[in-house]
């Protein structure tokens, strides 16, 4: 989803396109001057992503990746557990690998790979036609 809060239009591209796996920045990073305010999605964001897409795999990066993100990666796993998502959300350590193969539009097939390096993720995926 890149660096953003959550929208209606978030939800709307959620409902519209129905992904099987779900990219969420999801550090609550907040400004100077601007606390309380995070300027991208957070753990109560992650829940809102899995209510609008149930049948996602949510992959939650960019913890602990600059300075000024607020929520870290154990925060984000106790708050998955107790809301019980944790079979849908994956926490990526550093330098881990995450694979996976979707089917649908907008390809036939595609495979993609999640590389957590320098703690912000790496997406590249291989369409299949």
């Amino acid at each position: 989803m890149g660096d953003s809060i959550w929208r209606d239009e978030v939800e709307q591209a959620l409902a519209q396109y129905n992904p099987e796996v779900i990219v969420l920045n999801a550090g609550a990073a907040e400004m100077t001057g601007f606390e309380g305010d995070p300027i991208i999605m957070g753990k109560e964001d992650t829940l809102r992503a899995h209510r609008a897409a149930p049948d996602a795999t949510i992959i939650a990066v960019h913890m602990e990746a600059v300075n000024h993100m607020t929520l870290s990666r154990d925060e984000l796993s106790d708050y998955v557990q107790e809301v019980g998502i944790q079979d849908h959300v994956s926490i990526p350590a550093d330098g881990e690998v995450i694979s996976f193969y979707c089917h649908g539009p907008p390809f036939t097939a595609a495979h993609f790979f999640i590389s957590m390096s320098l703690k912000l993720a790496l997406l590249v995926f291989i369409a299949q036609a």
